[in-house]
């Protein structure tokens, strides 16, 4: 079995952040229910365009299947003790830029899918 999973790079204003996710975040949509994404927006304050880069990576031989939370962990101490892991042990796959117009209000009277709630 391979695991599939995605280094993201988070960056706003000058600011960045980097985390693990299981599969290919394609938008923000596909970042919503990470927990590193979300701490990393509820400290923007104020209406900035957000950049996401995105370097997807396979691990492993045999049938692919999206990284779970310990596999991630898993990913990311391996990667804490040694930085070329991604680069000597993965297979980087491909790569995706994407960007969305962040505006601080949105977490008031809105779903976590940025409809409105009445």
């Amino acid at each position: 079995m391979s695991i599939h999973f995605s280094l993201v790079t988070v960056t706003a204003n000058g600011y960045e952040t980097e985390f693990f996710a299981a599969n290919t975040p394609w938008s923000r949509d596909d970042l919503e229910e990470n927990d590193d994404f979300l701490d990393f927006i509820a400290d923007l304050d104020e209406a900035q365009d957000v950049g996401v880069h995105v370097e997807d990576y396979i691990y492993g031989e045999g049938e692919v299947e999206a990284a779970s939370e310990d596999e991630l962990a898993d990913i990311a101490a391996r990667v804490e003790r040694d930085p070329a892991f991604l680069s000597d042990q993965c297979d980087n796959i491909a790569d995706n830029d994407f960007s969305f117009w962040f505006e601080p209000e949105e977490g008031m009277g809105q779903s976590k899918f940025g409809q409105t709630m009445y």
